[in-house]
């Protein structure tokens, strides 16, 4: 199975300026379909401190501070927001534009934070009445380019005769 990669550029309410948005699509394979539908992870370094100036609650176990358990929850589903408007608009450019990849308009996506495996390791999106991974991932402009490689001599260790 091969995966189709498609890149384009586009500007949402979320951004400020336009950004590139790489998009893979991957067929899942009649002998790994689960018995649900396709699956769509969008990684993206966008947070709701970049949006809507809401700041992360601070750290604590769960069930301690219901105060705090209450913000993390607001935060949390500000964040799936932004990653929903980001799948929204990357389907509609992709059924408007890029029909090789061949991907209908997005009906229902569903949130899980299960999407890609049995812990909640890889949240990601349910993609109802499509067989395919769809891998979205944004463009970052805060990534800086990388420095000049810094080459470390390192001595093997001599070994004295017993």
């Amino acid at each position: 199975m091969t995966m189709a990669k498609v890149s384009f550029t586009f500007k949402t309410a979320l951004f400020n300026k336009e950004r590139t948005i790489s998009v893979s699509v991957r067929p899942i394979p009649w002998n790994e379909r689960r018995k649900t539908h396709g699956r769509a992870f969008v990684f993206c370094a966008l947070r709701p401190e970049d949006t809507t100036g809401q700041r992360s609650p601070p750290y604590g176990i769960k069930g301690e501070n219901a105060e705090n358990d209450r913000a993390w929850k607001l935060y949390n589903k500000e964040e799936v927001h932004i990653n929903k408007t980001i799948l929204e608009a990357a389907f509609a450019e992709i059924a408007a534009n890029h029909p090789e990849l061949g991907l209908p308009r997005l009906e229902k996506a569903t949130h899980s934070r299960y999407a890609g495996c049995t812990c909640p390791c890889s949240p990601g999106f349910i993609i109802h009445g499509v067989y395919r991974e769809v891998y979205i991932e944004v463009a970052d402009d805060k990534v800086e380019a990388a420095a000049e490689p810094v080459s470390v001599s390192v001595p093997y260790p001599s070994f004295a005769q017993v």
